[in-house]
């Protein structure tokens, strides 16, 4: 279905570049997210460890705060995570099944630290990220 949506879409575009920034965001934040659960952390407690409001981490996970780099940076350092970054060109490659990409039945049951790839349109997601750390 999002292949069908995206293929009506210019890569060079405003729309595909507002997309992007909301893929970016969904990304990053789930990502924090996921390490909070995987290390049994709470709102109220990376609140706490970033001198912030649970509503603000709140906001934050749900893509409305204002992430800069240095928030983002400071989430992870709080969360005793780095994050890795890799760009690579971006290959539209739509003949990958959305639905394919977001298969969890493989994910690692523990790591020591997350590792979120962003890699071409459509091609990764943090479940790849998190398949591929170790």
């Amino acid at each position: 279905m999002y292949n069908a949506l995206l293929k009506d879409i210019k890569y060079d575009s405003e729309d595909m570049k507002y997309y992007l920034q909301e893929k970016l965001i969904f990304e990053i934040t789930e990502c924090i997210a996921e390490m909070m659960q995987k290390k049994n952390i709470s709102k109220s407690e990376l609140a706490k460890k970033l001198v912030r409001t649970k509503g603000y981490i709140t906001q934050l996970l749900n893509g409305n705060a204002n992430m800069t780099l240095r928030t983002i940076s400071d989430c992870f350092w709080a969360l005793d995570s780095t994050l890795n970054v890799n760009a690579i060109p971006a290959n539209v490659d739509y003949s990958v099944d959305v639905e394919e990409q977001y298969d969890v039945s493989n994910i690692k049951e523990s790591y020591s630290e997350p590792v979120i790839k962003l890699r071409s349109f459509l091609s990764a997601n943090v479940v790849n990220a998190f398949r591929n750390a170790g």
